[in-house]
């Protein structure tokens, strides 16, 4: 769980969270290896905001995507994303754990 950040141009940013969606975290998490089905979307910079650039906003995802990339969303120039850091909350991401643990083989 925590923050959401995206690599573009070798440059880590973050996703500003304006219509940041379950379904946005569920493909972050499937994305990173989680089980995703459950995973939680949090906005309000719930995690922190560290100081880089905002890449993305107004990222869509339907649930099909195998990866953040593949959803509709609108990117930010360099220049952009630096000003709307402070006047943008960020995207936070839960990524669904199961709350009973699955009895090892014997």
């Amino acid at each position: 769980e925590g923050t959401v950040e995206v690599c573009f141009d070798n440059l880590w940013g973050l996703i500003e969270e304006a219509g940041w969606s379950d379904k946005d975290a569920e493909i972050v998490c499937k994305q990173l290896g989680y089980e995703f089905e459950g995973s939680t979307a949090y906005g309000g910079s719930q995690y922190g905001k560290p100081a880089k650039t905002v890449h993305l906003t107004n990222v869509q995802c339907t649930g099909d995507e195998e990866s953040i990339d593949e959803c509709t969303q609108t990117s930010y120039s360099l220049q952009e994303g630096k000003d709307k850091l402070d006047m943008v909350e960020v995207a936070g991401v839960k990524c669904y754990v199961p709350t009973t643990c699955v009895t090892p083989p014997t």
